[in-house]
């Protein structure tokens, strides 16, 4: 099942999805999505092979991350300047070659690093923003 914000860049925006049926890339022109989405226990991960994706992209980039009901955005360049160095990359068995985060709502949205604990402040940004917005077209 395609999630409400895959069908806003691919229907609305004329994104295309790059990769599996998660939908973690989407490019258009010289824009670049990289979309994780959050778990149930308010993680994500984002592996090597996409950060690397988003070096080559970054200075059009946006993180969009899906957060529930909620979208959450911030510049691409900042997240990877900010919260990857290698670290942070995951060393558990099953996430090698990840960096692995967690939202937390504190009266405004960050992500943390979940190794080598590091904050970064992101911006709530609603569906009507998406389709409004120069954030993201």
């Amino acid at each position: 099942m395609e999630s409400e914000l895959t069908t806003i860049l691919i229907d609305n925006l004329d994104y295309n999805q790059i990769g599996g049926r998660r939908g973690v890339i989407f490019t258009r022109g010289n824009s670049f999505v990289l979309s994780p989405y959050v778990n149930t226990g308010n993680r994500f991960d984002i592996s090597e092979k996409n950060i690397l994706k988003a070096f080559d992209h970054a200075e059009n980039g946006i993180l969009l991350i899906r957060y529930y009901d909620t979208f959450l955005a911030c510049s691409l360049r900042q997240f990877l300047k900010e919260m990857i160095d290698e670290k942070s990359r995951s060393t558990y068995p099953n996430k090698k070659g990840r960096w692995c985060f967690q939202v937390n709502y504190n009266s405004v949205y960050e992500i943390q690093r979940i190794k080598y604990k590091k904050t970064m402040y992101v911006s709530q940004i609603t569906k009507e923003e998406l389709l409004t917005s120069n954030t993201i077209k």
